[in-house]
């Protein structure tokens, strides 16, 4: 016996490739590993009759003979049937938009393609194979593809998943029916969990990137809570999120990202999760929110290293002339400390400008001695703050050919910036 089965907690794309599948092997079973996501449920409820599938404890495992994987290739995501994984006798194959699979998952055939959704993947085949569709397999692989990309808004949506969309509406899918599914309003728990996690979110900025953390604890388990994460995206404008919401005793984690950069799949397996790269989940067990969101951290520092900062480049405490001073003094007390150049000051604590060893060495040897500063103080000077980016720092000093920035922090002089320090 031949089944076909995807991921525990089955979503539209896992159900839409069983089905597309089960067109390409057309004396199998489809058969649910465990539950459903919630939306999912509905719509079975509703529409389930036009379809033939099977519940695992409906299934004689000694019986099974070939497994077919849509839109999983993780054993540990089998329920059930992880126990059939690694025998001789089982023939597998492997249909996934997650481009890693289970290293210890041996297969006879395994397509592995980048798309938004894995429905895409076989949609492909089914076109290519000039295999019919009936209204209600092309709007629930519409389905499929819509959940899984963000109605084609995600950024790994690619052109195959658009090609695939429209072929389906070709076939007569109903959009219709899947702008029903799709056009999800809150709930009173979900409402909930949104106020505690956008009341709670720190958002962090590095290398250009803004991610957040956010928290959230509730006493029974909220469906789709994943929904709720995905409008704080949106509304913070963040290129990734992880929200860590405290149900049924346990840390369910929820990743999403728009950027390359954050790999939602890779940190879920931290914590034995999975998922795609723009979106992701896990269990964090036997750890704190603490103890998790530090081991994010500590991913995030390997992948998205600190960017150097403007006071990490600064001369601390520096020098500075006051614009009353006269030449002869400035002139000593820069050639005392050995410094070529030095902030001018007014009375009011203002940086005015910035005066060089080699001016007031001209003053001093052309009986200027007594001249005041201010009447010699060179304009062509910066201020940046101080966590400024060392790369907008470069372009002052290169780019624009300033030599001398100084750093301020809450309008206070905390030090600067030569040549000679970013050399360093």
């Amino acid at each position: 016996m031949r089944i076909i089965t995807s991921h525990i907690n089955t979503d539209f794309d896992g159900f839409a490739s069983m089905v597309a599948a089960s067109k390409i092997y057309p004396r199998s079973k489809i058969v649910f590993t465990g539950a459903q996501e919630k939306t999912l449920r509905e719509f079975l409820k509703k529409e389930g009759k036009d379809f033939k599938y099977f519940q695992a404890g409906e299934i004689d495992l000694s019986k099974v003979s070939s497994l077919v994987l849509v839109d999983v290739s993780r054993s540990e995501k089998l329920g059930v049937f992880q126990e059939l994984i690694g025998k001789k006798s089982i023939e597998i194959h492997i249909y996934d938009h997650h481009l890693t699979t289970n290293k210890g998952l041996k297969c006879k055939k395994a397509v592995l393609k980048k798309r938004g959704a894995t429905t895409t993947i076989l949609v492909e085949i089914l076109r290519r194979k000039k295999i019919s569709l009936s209204k209600k397999e092309a709007t629930l692989m519409a389905m499929g593809i819509y959940e899984e990309t963000g109605c084609l808004s995600y950024s790994s949506t690619t052109p195959e998943d658009l090609r695939a969309a429209g072929w389906l509406i070709q076939c007569g899918a109903d959009l219709k029916l899947v702008r029903e599914y799709f056009r999800r309003e809150i709930n009173e728990e979900q409402l909930d969990i949104l106020s505690q996690l956008l009341s709670s979110a720190v958002v962090i900025k590095r290398n250009n990137l803004k991610f957040a953390f956010a928290t959230a604890t509730e006493s029974n388990y909220v469906d789709d809570a994943a929904l709720v994460v995905s409008r704080i995206m949106n509304m913070k404008e963040l290129d990734g999120i992880v929200a860590l919401i405290r149900m049924d005793e346990r840390i369910h984690l929820i990743f999403r990202s728009s950027t390359e950069v954050l790999n939602c799949a890779e940190i879920a397996s931290l914590f034995g999760g999975g998922g795609h790269q723009f979106a992701a989940s896990a269990v964090s067990k036997n750890m704190t929110i603490a103890e998790t969101i530090d081991r994010i951290k500590e991913y995030f520092d390997k992948i998205i290293p600190a960017e150097i900062k403007a006071f990490e480049l600064m001369t601390p405490s520096p020098l500075t002339i006051s614009s009353k001073s006269t030449m002869k003094k400035a002139f000593l007390e820069l050639k005392k400390l050995h410094y070529n150049a030095a902030p001018v000051v007014a009375k009011s604590g203002e940086v005015v400008g910035v005066i060089n060893r080699k001016t007031l060495e001209r003053a001093v040897s052309h009986k200027m001695s007594k001249e005041k500063v201010e009447n010699y103080v060179n304009s062509n000077f910066a201020e940046v703050d101080f966590d400024t980016p060392a790369k907008k720092v470069v372009e002052l000093m290169i780019r624009d050919k300033i030599p001398f920035l100084t750093v301020m922090k809450g309008g206070k002089l905390e030090g600067v910036i030569t040549r000679s320090d970013l050399i360093k």
